[in-house]
Protein backbone atom coordinates (compact mmCIF):
# COMPACT_ATOMS: atom_id res chain seq x y z
CA UNK A 1 0.00 0.00 0.00
CA UNK A 2 2.86 2.26 0.96
CA UNK A 3 4.46 1.94 -2.57
CA UNK A 4 1.52 2.33 -4.18
CA UNK A 5 0.40 5.73 -2.53
CA UNK A 6 4.26 6.79 -3.16
CA UNK A 7 3.83 5.95 -6.94
CA UNK A 8 0.74 8.03 -7.41
CA UNK A 9 2.05 10.68 -5.24
CA UNK A 10 4.82 11.01 -7.70
CA UNK A 11 3.22 10.75 -10.83
CA UNK A 12 0.43 13.44 -9.28
CA UNK A 13 3.87 15.81 -8.81
CA UNK A 14 5.11 14.90 -12.87
CA UNK A 15 1.80 16.03 -13.90
CA UNK A 16 1.34 19.21 -11.91
CA UNK A 17 4.97 20.14 -13.18
CA UNK A 18 3.91 20.01 -16.42
CA UNK A 19 0.36 21.40 -16.49
CA UNK A 20 2.34 24.73 -14.19
CA UNK A 21 5.17 24.17 -17.46
CA UNK A 22 2.74 24.43 -20.22
CA UNK A 23 0.88 27.57 -18.94
CA UNK A 24 3.67 29.85 -17.91
CA UNK A 25 5.89 28.27 -21.41
CA UNK A 26 3.95 30.69 -23.85
CA UNK A 27 3.86 33.84 -21.48
CA UNK A 28 7.96 33.66 -21.51
CA UNK A 29 8.44 32.61 -25.14
CA UNK A 30 5.65 35.65 -26.11
CA UNK A 31 7.90 37.92 -23.95
CA UNK A 32 10.95 36.68 -25.40
CA UNK A 33 9.71 37.50 -28.74
CA UNK A 34 8.08 40.82 -28.03
CA UNK A 35 11.47 41.82 -26.56
CA UNK A 36 13.39 40.93 -29.68
CA UNK A 37 11.11 43.10 -32.24
CA UNK A 38 10.83 46.03 -30.44
CA UNK A 39 11.28 49.22 -31.70
CA UNK A 40 13.00 51.80 -29.85
CA UNK A 41 12.42 55.83 -30.88
CA UNK A 42 15.85 57.99 -29.69
CA UNK A 43 16.94 61.46 -31.00
CA UNK A 44 20.24 59.08 -31.37
CA UNK A 45 18.59 56.36 -32.93
CA UNK A 46 15.20 57.51 -34.87
CA UNK A 47 13.56 55.90 -36.95
CA UNK A 48 12.61 56.24 -40.55
CA UNK A 49 8.96 57.47 -41.04
CA UNK A 50 9.71 59.54 -44.38
CA UNK A 51 7.34 59.41 -47.39
CA UNK A 52 9.55 58.56 -50.52
CA UNK A 53 7.84 60.57 -52.81
CA UNK A 54 8.01 64.27 -50.17
CA UNK A 55 11.58 63.11 -49.35
CA UNK A 56 12.36 62.97 -53.02
CA UNK A 57 11.16 66.44 -53.79
CA UNK A 58 14.02 69.35 -55.25
CA UNK A 59 12.82 72.63 -54.03
CA UNK A 60 12.35 75.08 -57.22
CA UNK A 61 12.45 78.97 -57.27
CA UNK A 62 13.32 80.53 -61.08
CA UNK A 63 13.43 84.52 -61.20
CA UNK A 64 13.50 86.37 -64.88
CA UNK A 65 13.09 89.72 -65.42
CA UNK A 66 11.96 92.16 -68.68
CA UNK A 67 11.66 95.71 -69.46
CA UNK A 68 8.65 97.20 -69.99
CA UNK A 69 7.76 100.02 -72.89
CA UNK A 70 5.88 102.20 -70.69
CA UNK A 71 2.91 104.57 -72.07
CA UNK A 72 -0.50 102.27 -71.40
CA UNK A 73 -1.57 98.94 -71.57
CA UNK A 74 0.95 95.91 -72.29
CA UNK A 75 0.90 91.69 -71.84
CA UNK A 76 3.92 90.54 -71.35
CA UNK A 77 4.77 86.44 -71.92
CA UNK A 78 7.87 85.34 -69.50
CA UNK A 79 9.43 82.14 -70.37
CA UNK A 80 11.11 80.31 -67.67
CA UNK A 81 13.76 77.14 -68.24
CA UNK A 82 12.42 73.84 -69.56
CA UNK A 83 11.48 71.16 -66.58
CA UNK A 84 14.54 68.78 -66.43
CA UNK A 85 13.90 65.35 -67.88
CA UNK A 86 12.46 62.77 -65.69
CA UNK A 87 10.53 65.68 -63.58
CA UNK A 88 7.84 67.25 -63.27
CA UNK A 89 7.23 71.16 -61.85
CA UNK A 90 4.76 71.98 -59.15
CA UNK A 91 4.03 75.68 -59.23
CA UNK A 92 3.04 76.84 -55.96
CA UNK A 93 3.74 80.50 -55.94
CA UNK A 94 3.71 83.81 -58.51
CA UNK A 95 5.53 86.76 -57.28
CA UNK A 96 6.16 90.26 -59.01
CA UNK A 97 6.54 93.81 -57.37
CA UNK A 98 6.67 96.75 -59.87
CA UNK A 99 5.27 100.48 -60.34
CA UNK A 100 1.90 101.15 -62.75
CA UNK A 101 1.49 103.89 -64.86
CA UNK A 102 -1.74 105.57 -63.61
CA UNK A 103 -1.74 108.50 -66.21
CA UNK A 104 -4.34 108.64 -68.87
CA UNK A 105 -7.72 108.69 -66.32
CA UNK A 106 -7.13 104.78 -65.02
CA UNK A 107 -9.31 104.34 -62.16
CA UNK A 108 -7.69 101.48 -59.59
CA UNK A 109 -9.37 98.74 -60.77
CA UNK A 110 -7.95 99.39 -64.38
CA UNK A 111 -4.66 99.14 -62.14
CA UNK A 112 -4.85 96.37 -60.98
CA UNK A 113 -2.07 93.72 -62.87
CA UNK A 114 -3.22 90.47 -63.51
CA UNK A 115 -1.99 87.11 -65.57
CA UNK A 116 -2.01 83.26 -66.00
CA UNK A 117 0.60 80.24 -66.65
CA UNK A 118 0.87 78.70 -69.56
CA UNK A 119 3.15 75.89 -71.05
CA UNK A 120 4.88 75.52 -73.93
CA UNK A 121 3.16 72.69 -75.05
CA UNK A 122 -0.42 73.09 -73.47
CA UNK A 123 -1.11 76.64 -74.26
CA UNK A 124 -4.10 76.60 -71.59
CA UNK A 125 -4.83 79.78 -70.03
CA UNK A 126 -4.95 78.35 -66.05
CA UNK A 127 -4.00 79.15 -63.41
CA UNK A 128 -4.98 82.76 -63.17
CA UNK A 129 -3.54 85.37 -61.03
CA UNK A 130 -4.31 89.16 -59.96
CA UNK A 131 -2.27 91.31 -57.94
CA UNK A 132 -2.99 95.04 -55.72
CA UNK A 133 -2.03 98.51 -56.09
CA UNK A 134 -0.72 100.03 -52.73
CA UNK A 135 1.80 102.89 -51.61
CA UNK A 136 3.72 104.76 -54.00
CA UNK A 137 3.29 107.66 -54.91
CA UNK A 138 0.16 109.50 -57.08
CA UNK A 139 2.63 109.68 -60.06
CA UNK A 140 3.78 105.94 -59.85
CA UNK A 141 1.56 103.49 -57.36
CA UNK A 142 2.87 100.11 -56.49
CA UNK A 143 1.73 97.28 -57.67
CA UNK A 144 2.25 93.84 -56.13
CA UNK A 145 1.68 90.20 -56.96
CA UNK A 146 1.96 87.74 -54.97
CA UNK A 147 -0.11 84.69 -56.18
CA UNK A 148 -0.59 80.87 -54.46
CA UNK A 149 -2.06 78.72 -57.36
CA UNK A 150 -1.32 75.00 -58.17
CA UNK A 151 0.28 74.66 -62.26
CA UNK A 152 1.56 71.55 -63.55
CA UNK A 153 4.43 71.65 -65.79
CA UNK A 154 5.50 68.25 -67.27
CA UNK A 155 9.46 67.19 -68.06
CA UNK A 156 10.57 69.07 -71.20
CA UNK A 157 8.05 71.61 -71.22
CA UNK A 158 8.41 75.61 -70.63
CA UNK A 159 6.43 77.47 -67.99
CA UNK A 160 5.09 80.80 -69.41
CA UNK A 161 3.85 83.51 -67.23
CA UNK A 162 1.46 85.94 -68.67
CA UNK A 163 1.79 89.37 -67.10
CA UNK A 164 -0.48 92.01 -67.93
CA UNK A 165 -0.74 95.90 -66.64
CA UNK A 166 -0.09 99.36 -67.30
CA UNK A 167 3.06 99.47 -66.52
CA UNK A 168 5.60 102.80 -66.05
CA UNK A 169 7.84 103.88 -68.21
CA UNK A 170 10.55 101.88 -69.15
CA UNK A 171 10.65 99.56 -65.76
CA UNK A 172 12.52 96.55 -64.92
CA UNK A 173 10.27 93.98 -64.02
CA UNK A 174 11.25 90.59 -62.00
CA UNK A 175 8.55 87.63 -61.79
CA UNK A 176 9.30 84.59 -59.57
CA UNK A 177 8.10 81.12 -59.43
CA UNK A 178 8.53 79.08 -56.56
CA UNK A 179 7.11 75.46 -55.77
CA UNK A 180 8.88 72.24 -56.41
CA UNK A 181 10.63 69.41 -58.76
CA UNK A 182 8.80 65.82 -58.23
CA UNK A 183 10.85 62.68 -58.90
CA UNK A 184 8.85 60.88 -61.89
CA UNK A 185 11.09 57.67 -61.03
CA UNK A 186 9.58 57.81 -57.79
CA UNK A 187 5.88 59.28 -58.81
CA UNK A 188 5.37 58.15 -61.83
CA UNK A 189 3.96 61.65 -62.38
CA UNK A 190 0.61 60.55 -63.38
CA UNK A 191 -1.05 62.97 -65.89
CA UNK A 192 -3.39 65.66 -64.03
CA UNK A 193 -6.97 64.65 -64.61
CA UNK A 194 -8.87 68.14 -65.74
Amino acid sequence: MQFAKRLLMGVGAVALTAMLLSVAAPKAVHATVAALVQVVNTTANPAVTLDAETSTRLPYQSHQTFNTLGGGYELFSINFADVPTGYRLVIQNVNSSFNEDPTGGLTDSDLVPNGYITTAFENKPFPSFAGSVSGGTLSTPSALINASITRYVGPGDTPIVNLSGVFYSSDKIGVTLTGYLENCAVTGCPAPVH
